[in-house]
């Protein structure tokens, strides 16, 4: 968290740790609509209401480190943090870097190195 923040983030590490490991949990774990589409309609165990509060629960994290470093323009220059590289691209090239499309880097990168130490 170092690395993509620029500070340790323990809370916040620890909390996107346990939502994306739940997140996974689930895209593992057998759906009756994957087997059965048009059940879909019927969520059946309540799956997708969990993938979406999920997911809303990590983007709003993800927002909330990208605002930070938004609102603390001048700092983040300064700091050689992944955010701020991607915030600085963002300024150059704004349709490449939407908020979403860094929050998505961030997010796999996030996974690649905390699989990369367990």
């Amino acid at each position: 968290m170092r690395m993509i923040a620029g500070k340790q983030h323990k809370p916040e590490a620890v909390k996107l740790h346990g939502l994306l490991q739940e997140l996974l949990k689930l895209g593992i774990s057998p759906n009756v609509g994957d087997f059965f589409p048009f059940l879909q309609w019927a969520d059946f165990f309540g799956y997708m209401k969990k993938v979406v509060k999920l997911t809303r629960e990590i983007d709003g994290l993800l927002q909330g480190l990208v605002d930070e470093h938004r609102r603390s323009k001048d700092g983040f220059e300064k700091e050689d943090t992944m955010i701020s590289h991607l915030l600085h691209l963002q300024e150059s090239e704004a349709q490449y870097y939407t908020d979403e499309i860094i929050k998505g880097i961030v997010q796999v990168i996030y996974e690649v190195i905390s699989k990369s130490y367990i």
